[in-house]
């Protein structure tokens, strides 16, 4: 009797013998190239002698952060050689500079690493030892990065991003007007006043801050008329403020509004609005 073959029933999952060959050459090649790789790491194939740093490209704006600050934060890191770069540790040497919000290290074969930097931009001093960037973060600045047009905020620390907000608030208020804010001062008592840069003094008091800023900007016109600017503009009334005017010096008495009270080395002149103090200020 001859004996007949079997034909392989379709479902079978047993692979061809060409298939089980190549994966096992396949697997055989990555563990050699793993292999490969630990004996050059032992032997020193991939050492800084042998793979140097040899470029550095730098992309950023250098106007705080110079090239050689760079540089000389990454030369001890360059000497480890082109595949031993710590990247993760060499950016937080970057960022550990005044001036830089950020910073991207990456490197590029053969032999050079790509360093981009991205700059604090600064919109004001704060308690006038550290700057604040556009993105409310506090950092220090260096003598030599002094930016004397930057309106000074000052209040308790806690206060900051409170001192921030009005801040950005009254300055977009003022600018329509043409008037620029030169510093806003938070006391520890919550007492806020502020210095216009055009000399005058604006005391807001602790409550009814959009009220006081609203009544503020309706009387403008009347303060700046004749081309003399209050010295002095006090908000704390419930319905008007008071101003005090720099004196004029040998002027008629007409020219005064109320003249000021006698006494030693008086050189204001003072005049009422309205005049009816809050007593909660």
């Amino acid at each position: 009797m001859s004996s007949m073959r079997q034909p392989q029933l379709a479902g079978s999952n047993e692979q061809p013998p060409a298939m089980r060959v190549h994966g096992w050459l396949w697997w055989s090649m990555v563990a050699i190239s793993i292999m490969l790789l630990l004996l050059w790491f032992q032997r020193g194939w991939i050492a800084s002698d042998r793979w140097p740093v040899r470029w550095i490209e730098i992309t950023a704006p250098e106007q705080r952060v110079s090239a050689e600050q760079i540089r000389a934060r990454l030369r001890d890191h360059l000497q480890r050689g082109f595949f031993s770069l710590d990247l993760r540790h060499m950016v937080q040497q970057l960022e550990a500079l005044s001036w830089v919000a950020s910073a991207r290290i990456q490197r590029s074969w053969p032999d050079t690493i790509k360093v981009s930097i991205r700059e604090h931009r600064p919109v004001a001093y704060w308690n006038e030892r550290e700057l604040i960037s556009d993105h409310g973060v506090l950092f220090a600045a260096d003598a030599a990065n002094v930016i004397r047009e930057l309106p000074r905020l000052s209040g308790p620390p806690q206060r900051r991003d409170e001192v921030l907000r009005q801040w950005l608030a009254w300055r977009d208020q003022l600018l329509p007007i043409g008037i620029g804010i030169a510093s806003v001062q938070l006391s520890e008592r919550g007492s806020w006043l502020l210095q216009l840069d055009n000399g005058s003094q604006v005391a807001l008091g602790r409550e009814a801050l959009a009220q006081r800023m609203q009544r503020l900007l309706a009387v403008w016109p009347q303060l700046r008329r004749g081309g003399q600017l209050p010295q002095y503009i006090d908000m704390r009334y419930s319905n008007g403020l008071a101003i005090r005017r720099p004196a004029v010096i040998n002027a008629a008495p007409d020219d005064l509004v109320q003249a000021a009270p006698a006494g030693p080395q008086q050189s204001t002149a003072e005049s009422r609005l309205m005049a009816q103090q809050d007593t909660g200020q």
